[in-house]
């Protein structure tokens, strides 16, 4: 569909204020205001722009991996449960385009985003600029490890499916007393199954607070994320295997 400049401004009007009345009845007036504060056609695909604010995943700008956009109502809903108030310092793990930073920028005292795609990352703190937007860091780094000292940041938001253990280094940054929210669950190359889960971080553990089922998330990249652990897990069950053999059958090396 072709429209005029004039007419896709209105239609994105149109769409956002349609956007607004989806998400009224069940997301937070602070999250609603935040969200209707960032365009989310400035961190979208520009050929896609009639679709900006439907309630679906988009794709990434000039990217070819997995990562995505998440559809609105799921931002609501991180945003909601990590409920970040104004002197809070929020840690986000995948920042891709930046959309969900924007809008934490409006709700915490600063937002540290970590990416660890150098051309994402990039382009995302162009964006940010541009808006205005500037309490927010993007950080070019394997975000799935120990990036801060710990127990210095009091929220944590995750946008990308993590291996179900309390001992992930990710956690490792949060104060105790500190909110999590993140995907759990899915394996790589199977994004769906995936819970969202809403802990407080205690001295030894977390308490779960929240378990929403049925989302679908890419999962995280790096050295904790899915792949290593897969490998590690394939590594014990072969030398499990061998040993299994040598015990049966008294070979020995």
């Amino acid at each position: 569909m072709y429209l005029t400049e004039t007419d896709m401004r209105a239609h994105l009007i149109s769409s956002r204020e349609e956007l607004y009345d989806k998400l009224g009845a069940k997301t937070s007036e602070r999250t609603l205001q935040a969200m209707m504060l960032v365009p989310r056609e400035h961190f979208i695909d520009p050929n896609l722009l009639f679709v900006a604010y439907d309630d679906e995943a988009q794709p990434i700008p000039g990217y070819d991996g997995m990562a995505s956009i998440s559809q609105p109502t799921t931002v609501a809903l991180m945003t909601d449960l990590l409920d970040p108030q104004p002197e809070d310092v929020v840690l986000e793990i995948g920042t891709a385009t930046g959309y969900q930073a924007a809008i934490l920028s409006h709700l915490a005292s600063h937002v540290y985003s970590v990416e660890i795609g150098e051309m994402l990352a990039r382009e995302a703190q162009h964006r940010l600029l541009k808006l205005g937007i500037h309490n927010v860091n993007v950080i070019i780094a394997d975000g799935s490890w120990n990036l801060f000292p710990p127990a210095t940041i009091d929220k944590l938001l995750i946008t990308g499916s993590l291996v179900p253990s309390q001992l992930s280094p990710v956690f490792h940054s949060l104060k105790p007393g500190g909110i999590c929210i993140a995907p759990i669950g899915g394996v790589e190359g199977d994004m769906y199954g995936c819970d969202m889960v809403k802990m407080r971080k205690g001295k030894n553990s977390f308490e779960l607070l929240e378990r929403i089922p049925g989302f679908s998330f890419v999962p995280i990249e790096g050295i904790a994320g899915w792949s290593r652990h897969i490998q590690l897990i394939l590594t014990k069950y072969n030398e499990g295997f061998y040993e299994s053999f040598r015990g049966e059958s008294g070979i020995s090396e």
